[in-house]
């Protein structure tokens, strides 16, 4: 089993190993709009990761912590 992760450590070295690429390498970062999905897929989309994060957090896989969330491989008990 792995151990639990810190999600905001996890996304600042992310962001840290993204800034030490040469910009030639970086993808450009604009906001691309997704056509291929319809209004209602969109929709859908929107509400089946919000109820599987919700799930996971009350399974105990994600954590809210005061500073942001926790992410672990096995769930905490309450």
């Amino acid at each position: 089993m792995r151990d639990s992760i810190d999600l905001n450590t996890a996304l600042n070295r992310t962001k840290n190993l993204y800034a030490k690429l040469p910009r030639m390498i970086r993808p450009p970062q604009k906001y691309r709009a997704i056509s291929s999905r319809t209004p209602e897929e969109a929709r859908a989309l929107a509400r089946a990761v919000y109820y599987s994060l919700k799930k996971a957090e009350e399974s105990g896989y994600i954590v809210k912590t005061p500073g942001g969330y926790k992410m672990s491989w096995k769930p905490e008990t309450k």
